[in-house]
This record gives C-alpha cells, structure tokens and sequence, in this order.
C-alpha cells in the first residue's frame, strides 16, 4: 500500500525535527518503502534515506536535527552544526 502524505506521520518509523538557522522548526518523515520494490530492511531504508533528503541535503541552512523513533517516540541521533560540519551530539 502507498504511503500518502496524509498518513505518512502515523506509518513512518522515523521522524526528523529540524531547526533551520533562522530558527523556523519543521517535521520531516522517513520513506520506509520504494512504493516501486520491496525492501530489505525498511528500518535502514528509512533512517538512510531520512538522513539523505534532509540532514545531508540541507547542512549549511539548518542548526540542529533530532531524529527520532517515530512509533517509540525515543531520540536516536541529535545532531548540530560545528565549523560547518554535522557533529552527534547524542545517540541512543
């Protein structure tokens, strides 16, 4: 079954709270599936690609990214930005 945007935030097992250097806070959501092939490992394949669309794609414009457990609600990975590079401050 497809993942709509409707749904995405109750299916998704992976959640991404950003805070953007102009300190405007957003929610991102993990892909957990291709929606085209079957996966190996949703679990991987979500966290890998939530990292890829938004901590990897947006490093110069964001200050702090928290990725979470989505279906737990526990923190995994809190990252911030130091000498332009992502440094984990924290990981679960």
């Amino acid at each position: 079954m497809a993942t709509t945007a409707s749904t995405l935030p109750q299916r998704s097992l992976y959640k991404c709270w950003v805070v953007w250097e102009n300190d405007i806070k957003k929610t991102f959501y993990s892909y957990d599936s291709s929606g085209r092939y079957p996966v190996e490992n949703p679990d991987e394949y979500g966290l890998k690609g939530l990292q890829k669309r938004v901590v990897k794609q947006y490093p110069e414009k964001m200050k702090k990214a928290i990725i979470y457990d989505n279906q737990t609600g526990k923190k995994l990975y809190e990252l911030q930005i130091q000498n332009r590079q992502w440094v984990e401050v924290g990981h679960a």
